[in-house]
């Protein structure tokens, strides 16, 4: 790629957005190979001068690929990204960033990720949408493998040195390496978005854009329904779902993202959910909703984001709140298919915060129970 078509893009990616520049040749088969990232992702970048695309899961690979945006269309995500520098990704530059390093990010114990990259592929002032919240990018910087301490290798969360350096040395070797600095920016805005019930005025506001995405869809209408499809079922697959509109999964889930965006609906680790300003849209048009007739949930604090193997292995035991969750030791929720050290860790965390904690086990006749039987 040219230097004139490399400034071209730069100058084509306003508003503070991570610019990644691909040519078909090389770049865009190294590119469509990194790891998926962990969360949605909507990451608007720039190929030359030409039009902003978005990077999105080929379900059948579990690797990135690259999608055109439709002619006279324009992605919503991306639009929040350019006016708040936000972007909705769990990887960095293209490179998934593990869980556990996301949470040692939030506690303060990571700030730095080092990356193998021919040029930089964030920047700095970007935050990241990830599991745990935002993450923002404080620094990019080229630095020398031979220059890495043991000190880098503790503030990135590699167990040593010698660890950091042979991940960097695992793809790509000949690329230069880049310091990253992080830090924990607070919780995603769009979980207070979507706790708050919006006033009639703000509701009028969110039906004329419902409206409009109706009338811009080549396939008519589709947010009451889908609105009301995840009222109806919530915690259900989302290939389920897409069946039920008559719709493919992931036209489905591009479709539900966009709700999402303004905090309409809820992602779960298995499906979604209507949220509360979601819920107030329906009730305002007067849509009859099957959720009015369910009986209201048990109080008390919802599961974390633990994965959906883990959720599942909980759900089936009927276990939906960390209330419940106390009367499991630690030992059984452990022994549960599906249950890994993220989702045990996850599960303790976010117990500790609650004043929870797993029940005592202090016999083997405790150990032989069977789960469930509490």
């Amino acid at each position: 790629m040219s230097a004139a078509k490399r400034d071209a893009a730069r100058q084509t990616n306003g508003g503070g957005l991570p610019t990644i520049l691909t040519d078909k040749s090389e770049k865009t088969r190294s590119l469509s190979r990194q790891p998926f990232c962990s969360r949605d992702i909507e990451h608007p970048f720039v190929v030359g001068n030409q039009r902003v695309q978005r990077i999105t899961k080929d379900l059948s690979t579990g690797y990135l690929n690259r999608v055109e945006r439709p002619e006279g269309t324009r992605e919503l995500g991306c639009r929040a990204g350019n006016a708040t520098g936000i972007v909705a990704c769990g990887g960095l530059g293209g490179v998934q960033i593990r869980p556990a390093e996301l949470a040692a990010i939030r506690a303060g114990d990571v700030d730095v990720a080092f990356r193998r990259w021919e040029r930089p592929l964030v920047k700095v002032g970007t935050r990241m949408r990830t599991a745990v919240g935002l993450v923002e990018v404080t620094s990019v910087d080229p630095v020398a493998v031979g220059s890495l301490t043991s000190a880098d290798a503790h503030r990135a969360g590699a167990a040593s040195l010698a660890a950091l350096r042979q991940g960097l040395d695992r793809l790509n070797p000949d690329r230069p390496v880049y310091r990253v600095g992080l830090r924990y920016a607070g919780v995603d805005p769009r979980q207070t978005l979507r706790q708050t019930v919006p006033e009639a005025a703000e509701i009028d506001v969110i039906v004329a854009w419902l409206d409009r995405l109706d009338r811009a869809s080549p396939t008519g209408p589709w947010t009451r329904a889908t609105l009301l499809l995840i009222d109806e079922l919530p915690a259900t697959r989302a290939p389920d779902l897409a069946q039920r509109m008559g719709r493919d999964t992931p036209s489905f889930k591009q479709n539900v993202r966009k709700l999402k965006e303004r905090g309409l609906t809820e992602s779960l680790d298995i499906g979604y959910r209507l949220s509360a300003r979601g819920a107030a849209v329906l009730d305002h048009e007067g849509h009859p909703r099957a959720a009015q007739d369910r009986p209201e949930l048990e109080p008390g604090t919802p599961l974390p984001h633990i994965g959906a193997p883990a959720t599942r292995a909980l759900n089936a035991l009927g276990v939906v709140r960390l209330e419940q969750v106390a009367a499991f030791s630690e030992d059984q929720v452990q022994a549960l298919h599906g249950v890994g050290p993220y989702a045990l860790s996850r599960l303790g965390t976010a117990m500790a915060a609650a004043g929870l904690a797993f029940r005592d086990d202090p016999a083997a006749d405790a150990r032989a129970e069977t789960p469930g039987s509490f």
